[in-house]
């Protein structure tokens, strides 16, 4: 069974401090994971308890993108403007992308083998937990071997004008398997 999720947010977080700034924020080690990389980790408060799970990408030693869950996205852009705003007040910031970008996840066992048939590059190949450029049929996208669901899969992230064309085929994808 091959599952399609569309309920994420997606936060930018850029800047010389992006790095120091989300180690200190996020539960995973920023510094330790290299470009080209994703990690799951959590974001907690000041006591230890979750605000939110999040899977970040390493875009450039400088950039990340973040992906918490979208019932939560105004929760987690406070707690982390608040954060900024007291610890690196000019040296990083963070931009809520929601509006602007599209996010897909296809993931199960059928969810290489129909992205492999969709892309321009075939994503099989990817490691989990890593993130390309890539073309589902020509609409450029960032594909992420990562999800919440612990099964393969990929999070597809592209511009929001583009969510029908990228929704339409990985949902026709879905039905055909």
């Amino acid at each position: 069974h091959t599952r399609l999720r569309c309920d994420s947010s997606s936060d930018v977080c850029s800047s010389d401090l992006a790095t120091e700034f989300l180690d200190w924020v996020l539960t995973g080690s920023v510094d330790s994971l290299r470009v080209g990389r994703a990690r799951y980790c959590m974001i907690c408060n000041e006591k230890g308890g979750v605000i939110d799970d999040t899977i970040f990408y390493r875009l450039a030693d400088d950039r990340y993108l973040l992906i918490p869950n979208a019932g939560n996205r105004a929760t987690v852009v406070a707690w982390f403007q608040r954060w900024i705003d007291e610890k690196c007040p000019t040296g990083c910031e963070i931009e809520d992308r929601t509006e602007a970008t599209a996010l897909l996840a296809l993931q199960g066992p059928a969810a290489a083998e129909a992205m492999d048939r969709l892309c321009s590059e075939p994503p099989s190949s990817m490691r989990p937990f890593s993130w390309q450029q890539n073309q589902l049929q020509g609409t450029p996208v960032l594909l992420g071997r990562t999800g919440y669901t612990g099964e393969d899969g990929f999070e597809i992230v592209a511009d929001a004008d583009r969510k029908s064309v990228v929704q339409g085929k990985s949902v026709t994808l879905r039905c055909r398997r």
